[in-house]
């Protein structure tokens, strides 16, 4: 196996504006399978290169043998063991052109012409069978699978097929002529469509048959049966369409997110008598070469090679190729292999192309100098026009916003003024036509400082990094303060391949104040660094893919200016409210540093808070396992702050260890919603056991079975009101209980409507518990189905009440009685959806909740 042959032989179709049927047979020429229906009128092919290494031996019982999965069509293959008179068929996937000598690679020829193609072999030495593209010997590297087949005792029938498509209806027939019948004595069709149902046609005879229509691209394996004998069948796998030619002089846009093991086939034409012009505007393709984009000079892939390649790394804007042929035709083709795509993710940005007819001249343009003013903070690009093209007023155009400069002749035009440290586009722009459109290139200041003055404004800067790319700035301010330079937004790659330095001074010589180092992507928000003295050097470069031109690195915001100001100083406080399951900071300013008062800012709200003075405020309240950072900014100069560290308040420290019997008592107030969290700490499960408690209407318990509410809700409700005797035994790898009271506003413990308060037991085992079980209602079976069965020795002679409800609390079925309940009593549920529910089942002393699961 050579490395690198991959790839998968098919189209992807688009839909034609109108079809040409004269081009369309040139992509179609009848597929001849016999030497005599093709013979004086093609070439014989001999290639010098040899694979795969070694010889084949074909199935002596007649069975297809497959040579290799990847021949290239610049090869030749040798098959061994060939017994003479026998008759052999060679097939090669595209159904192109076969050559076949014998004796020696450069031998005697048994026959030519297009697969599949049968042979006799003349005396028992090999056979060579050479691969080509077409009758004139064309070579092409992509990879087909190749076969051959020695037929027995039989003589198989000679057919061949050609395609007509219908791209108005999107479909195509398969029309195959059957010249030889052999010595079958019957011959059938049997074929499937894209893998599916056999379809079989009997009573095939001598002439043409049509089998169809397919939808376009739908790909057909075809058998002619030989009636009398199976190892004489002849054999057509992978009939497809050819793609229709996209007509038109647009110009068009077309977009395309090229998948894994895809090939890309496409025709244009124009529908003028103009050349036609393809032009990538953007997209890329991988950079390893593995998916090398192609276009050719007219409508066949055999045709002249205009453009072959991965464009700049990978990135294919700018490529641009301009028909030469006399149809006026580009076809473009890319075939894929299995692995990073635009599909998956791995190249990005998708193709972003325009065709059209190019019914104009361009303009003839170069750059001249790059003029740089230090004093005004600015920079111009000289643009050189020789020719003006067919619009009578160029415009002279730029991607910064800056006014365009437009030439009505040829001479020397000033482009600008652009601010420094901005990089430019400029084009060259044909109102009549965008296809006529110049790009001149990419233009930056020559480098001189950028000036910070004390007591103004800060500078800001701005720089979407490209791939291959190296930048340097400048900043010195107007007296001898230090320099504060902050990223607001920004991030950079990995520092094995990118890399960004500040300096402290005039250039990379002086000390390093700061340098990217992380081995992954490192994001440059709020990143600081003060220099020491007036000056600060800033360096970037880049490797030769992944950047923010591409659009895997978000893009650089940053200010410089004078750090004339003091930093405040203050302490942060993490204040917990485990009970409302979140908490709050303390925030205390100790230092207002050189200004009247401070800005707050916070990581988890944009707003921010003006006038901060001496003292303490509490910010919050934040989540319990959230993190939160609190910035406090001079008001007059931001670039004096202070930081907080990432503050936080773990899960963790709102968990209760409660193995040891722990009694709670809770009086809920309104619009309540509070969290108790317990865990054994031990290998044993933990109980959750309600002794008494009124909830409200609207006011319900909520349990979890884990430590927070992502874990299984095992119960919703008030059971009525009286949650007294509800109990829930931990079941998870944590033994861990969340339980969560949430009241409305409208009554509750705390207000007197409700009484008594909640209390529980909470623990491993519960002594108390396990006795009340051993004299409690023994409700069975769990799951139930149809009926449920309880039984309570110990209420002999009391009034007994049985409610059943649903997980949300509401009361679906009760039952009240005095008898049956110590021997036994049977509750019919079978209005009852299957389901989770709660039984609650109590007497005048005593009451006993559980769970139950209803299936069907």
């Amino acid at each position: 196996m050579v490395a690198g042959r991959t790839g998968i032989f098919g189209y992807f179709h688009h839909e034609p504006f109108r079809m040409n049927t004269l081009r369309l047979a040139r992509l179609l020429p009848s597929i001849a399978l016999s030497l005599a229906s093709i013979a004086g009128s093609l070439a014989q092919c001999t290639n010098t290169s040899h694979y795969p290494n070694g010889t084949i031996i074909p199935d002596a019982g007649g069975a297809v043998t497959t040579i290799t999965t990847c021949n290239w069509q610049t090869e030749y293959a040798e098959i061994t063991s060939i017994v003479a008179g026998a008759a052999y068929q060679f097939t090669i996937a595209d159904g192109s052109f076969i050559t076949v000598h014998q004796g020696t690679y450069d031998g005697a020829v048994l026959g030519y012409g297009l697969s599949p193609l049968t042979v006799v072999a003349a005396t028992n030495a090999d056979l060579f069978s050479h691969w080509n593209t077409n009758s004139s010997c064309g070579t092409a590297g992509n990879c087909l699978t190749t076969t051959v087949q020695r037929f027995l005792d039989c003589i198989p029938p000679t057919v061949s097929y050609s395609t007509e498509s219908d791209c108005t209806n999107n479909e195509f027939s398969v029309s195959v002529l059957v010249s030889d019948t052999g010595d079958a004595s019957a011959l059938a069709f049997a074929y499937t469509v894209n893998g599916g149902n056999l379809t079989v046609q009997s009573g095939i005879g001598l002439g043409f048959h049509t089998l169809g229509p397919f939808p376009l691209g739908a790909v057909i394996d075809l058998t002619v049966v030989h009636g009398d004998n199976s190892d004489c069948n002849v054999v057509i796998n992978s009939i497809t369409s050819a793609p229709c030619v996209i007509e038109s002089c647009g110009p068009d846009i077309y977009t395309h997110c090229y998948g894994n093991s895809e090939t890309y086939v496409v025709h244009y034409a124009g529908n003028s008598t103009y050349p036609l012009s393809l032009s990538f505007n953007s997209g890329s393709v991988s950079a390893s070469g593995n998916d090398m984009l192609v276009i050719h000079d007219g409508l066949l892939v055999t045709d002249p090679v205009l453009f072959s390649g991965v464009g700049n790394a990978g990135n294919l804007t700018g490529v641009a190729v301009v028909s030469t042929n006399a149809d006026h035709a580009l076809t473009l083709t890319m075939t894929s292999n299995s692995s990073f795509s635009c599909a998956d993710g791995g190249v990005s940005p998708e193709w972003n192309y325009t065709v059209g007819c190019l019914d104009c001249s361009p303009p003839e343009a170069s750059a001249g100098a790059v003029i740089t003013n230090c004093d005004l903070q600015h920079f111009t690009v000289d643009v050189d026009i020789t020719a003006i093209g067919t619009d009578p007023n160029v415009e002279i155009a730029n991607n910064v916003g800056v006014a365009a400069t437009f030439a009505s002749a040829p001479g020397t035009y000033t482009a600008g003024p652009f601010p420094l440290g901005s990089p430019v586009i400029i084009t060259l722009v044909n109102d009549q036509n965008s296809l006529c459109n110049v790009p001149i290139g990419t233009f930056m200041n020559g480098f001189c400082a950028a000036e910070v003055i004390c007591g103004g404004s800060p500078v800001t800067g701005t720089y979407c990094y490209q791939n291959s790319d190296h930048q340097t700035w400048l900043y010195q301010n107007t007296s001898s303060q230090p320099l504060a330079l902050v990223f607001s937004a920004g991030s950079i790659e990995n520092v094995a391949f990118d890399h960004l330095t500040m300096y402290d001074g005039t250039d990379n010589t002086a000390p390093i104040l700061w340098q990217h180092a992380l081995g992954s992507t490192e994001n440059l928000a709020g990143l600081a660094v003060v220099s020491t003295g007036s000056a600060m050097f800033m360096e970037m470069t880049s490797d030769n893919s992944i950047s923010c031109a591409d659009g895997n690195i978000s893009g650089w915001i940053w200010t410089v200016g004078c750090l004339d100001c003091t930093n405040p100083t203050a302490t942060f406080n993490v204040i917990p409210d485990c009970l409302h399951h979140r908490y709050s900071i303390d925030v205390h300013v100790t230092s207002l540093g050189s200004s009247p008062d401070l800005r707050l800012a916070t990581s988890w709200s944009p707003d921010t808070l003006d006038g901060v003075g001496l003292g303490s405020m509490i910010i919050g309240p934040a989540p319990v396992g959230g993190s939160v950072h609190i910035t406090l900014l001079n008001s007059q100069n931001p670039l004096c702050r202070i930081h907080s560290p990432d503050l936080s308040f773990p899960f963790d420290s709102c968990t209760t260890i409660a193995c040891e019997p722990l009694a709670v008592e809770y009086c809920y107030a309104n619009a309540d919603t509070v969290w108790f969290v317990y865990r054994s700490g031990t290998s044993l499960p933990i109980t959750l056991a309600f002794d008494q408690g009124e909830l409200l209407p609207n006011d319900n318990l909520l349990l979890y079975n884990g430590p927070d509410t992502t874990a299984q809700l095992v119960f919703a409700g008030n059971l009525g009101g009286q949650v007294g005797g509800l109990v829930l035994t931990s079941n998870n790898p944590g033994n861990a209980l969340t339980l969560l009271v949430a009241s409305d506003a409208s009554g509750s413990c705390a207000t007197g409507e409700a009484s008594p308060a909640l209390h529980w037991t909470v623990g491993c085992g519960l002594v108390g518990i396990q006795d009340q079980e051993e004299n409690g209602p023994l409700v069975y079976p769990d799951p139930a189905s149809t009926e449920l069965h309880v039984r309570w020795p110990t209420s002999q002679g009391a009034i007994v009440l049985m409610e059943i409800f649903d997980m949300i609390g509401r009361s679906l079925l009760v039952d009240r009685s005095d008898t049956n309940w110590a021997d036994g009593r049977t509750i019919d549920i079978t209005r009852l959806e299957a389901g989770n529910y709660m039984i609650r089942i109590a007497t005048a002393a005593a009451s006993r909740t559980e769970h139950i699961l209803i299936v069907r």
